[in-house]
């Protein structure tokens, strides 16, 4: 039985965004639920109490930590990304980052010179976030393409960890119950199923029996009809179908007056 996990996204917004939408990319490809993304930046106390919330209904908490401490929340004088991480382990959340590489972060900084990559007021408070980081599950990551393939590692992981609840879709037990067909006009009677498994050669075979019955419905006339209390419905095999709409000569309304005059005649 599969289940999905909801993963938490977390890392300094406007120099990971790249970063973030591959792994957003990557826990959908592996059936996972992404939850926080670009709705959830770190940068004030409010939406820190809305971040909590997404964070207890996570599954696992997943870090993206570039060479940027972030935003600090003045109290604890911490940046808020630090702030989440250190809640979800308080909370006893299963929580894994991804380490951009000190050559990819270089790499970044010189195609992209109007933005700042490696911090450079918080120093010592980034180094001591990054020591904590480095004492849990890790990825470092030299290419924004390595980040899929750490996070569908560490979800596969973390999917056979029976302890994380996940989301399980919940499947609905089929009952199947025989339905007894019986012919208004000679008699017959067949018993089959009411439903049909297609991916069984044996459902080709009673659909192809299910289509040689068919009900005949007239329903209530109205309109001052004698036949007004007359509940007109019964079912009929093909053999006797076949010869209930001879008998009408509804044949000639399609191919002509004289088509029953010509299968005599041949």
């Amino acid at each position: 039985m599969n289940k999905k996990l909801q993963v938490f996204i977390s890392s300094t917004y406007v120099d990971l965004q790249e970063e973030r939408q591959s792994a957003v990319q990557a826990i959908l490809d592996a059936g996972h639920i992404p939850a926080g993304m670009e709705l959830f930046r770190a940068g004030n106390n409010s939406q820190l109490e809305v971040v909590k919330k997404w964070i207890d209904e996570s599954d696992v908490y997943m870090l993206i930590l570039g060479g940027r401490y972030g935003s600090i929340e003045p109290v604890s004088q911490k940046s808020y990304t630090q702030l989440e991480y250190e809640y979800a382990i308080s909370k006893g959340i299963p929580v894994f980052a991804v380490i951009l590489s000190e050559k990819l972060l270089h790499k970044k900084a010189a195609m992209d010179t109007r933005e700042e990559y490696f911090e450079k007021i918080n120093c010592e408070k980034y180094s001591e976030f990054k020591e904590l980081v480095l004492s849990k599950i890790v990825r470092f990551i030299d290419n924004i393409k390595d980040i899929n393939i750490a996070v569908l590692s560490t979800l596969n992981d973390f999917e056979k960890n029976c302890n994380l609840k996940g989301w399980i879709k919940e499947e609905k037990e089929v009952i199947i119950t025989d339905v007894l067909h019986k012919c208004y006009k000679c008699g017959k009677e067949e018993i089959l199923p009411s439903s049909i498994d297609y991916e069984e050669q044996k459902g080709f075979d009673y659909l192809i029996k299910i289509n040689q019955w068919h009900t005949v419905d007239a329903g209530e006339p109205g309109y001052g009809s004698v036949l007004d209390t007359f509940n007109l419905k019964f079912e009929l095999c093909d053999e006797c179908l076949e010869k209930f709409i001879d008998s009408f000569k509804f044949s000639n309304m399609i191919y002509g007056e004289n088509y029953y005059d010509n299968e005599n005649q041949t």
